[in-house]
């Protein structure tokens, strides 16, 4: 059953798709050379050398998925967001497919050799779920890359805990209406969902600003049979 927190999620995004494609078609979000957007790219080139099958679950309007195809890669998107998927089909290179992250063996798309999951992972039991698809979304030594907001991020709040917190636009351009709530988790609470799920993490990246400041965690995992 999806709780209400899930629901908030998904209406939050519907609502803000609009302004959503409107900042990343802008270059103001996801633009070259930021910071996140370079350390992913960054994890990703060495798994690109050879053309792959590739998937990326929670794809919004379709950057990423572009780039890839326009690489020779078969590249799929897929995403809770009607808006954001109906506008990807309309002006993206790519296949993409309007569906919940937690529900992904419905739509039969096969095994990959890479998943990214890149600012996606908002959820409780939906993600806890796609992690338990992996074994089964990816072929013999494909790998997922897993770029969240870094826990230090919620060290500003009081407490340092997995659960759910009031999201927040702020910061970005544009007309947002009311924000996603978002499931943190601990480095702990990962692990264990990595360890119950039968997934290994294999890399680890801190990328940060000039500051020093963290702006995210990218965790590069594959199934432990891999």
């Amino acid at each position: 059953m999806t709780s209400g927190f899930e629901n908030q999620v998904l209406t939050a995004w519907e609502s803000n798709a609009a302004s959503w494609i409107d900042a990343v078609s802008s270059g103001e979000i996801r633009a070259p050379g930021s910071v996140t957007r370079e350390a992913l790219l960054a994890v990703l080139e060495p798994y690109l050398a050879s053309q792959l099958k590739f998937l990326d679950v929670g794809s919004g309007e379709g950057w990423l998925v572009e780039m890839l195809a326009n690489r020779g890669h078969d590249a799929i998107g897929v995403d809770s967001s009607a808006a954001l998927i109906e506008h990807a089909k309309k002006f993206r290179k790519g296949r993409f497919y309007n569906a919940n992250q937690g529900s992904l063996a419905a739509l039969q798309l096969g095994d990959f050799e890479l998943v990214v999951c890149n600012f996606s992972l908002f959820g409780d039991k939906p993600v806890s779920d796609f992690i338990a698809s992996l074994p089964f979304l990816l072929k013999p030594g494909g790998v997922c890359v897993i770029q969240t907001l870094h826990p230090a991020h919620f060290l500003k709040e009081s407490y340092y805990s997995t659960g759910w917190r009031r999201g927040t636009w702020a910061g970005l351009p544009g007309a947002f209406g009311a924000s996603p709530p978002l499931f943190m988790r601990t480095l702990e609470s990962w692990w264990a969902l990595f360890r119950a799920c039968g997934i290994q993490i294999i890399d680890l990246k801190e990328p940060s600003d000039t500051s020093g400041i963290p702006q995210s965690i990218i965790l590069t995992v594959s199934p432990s049979r891999n």
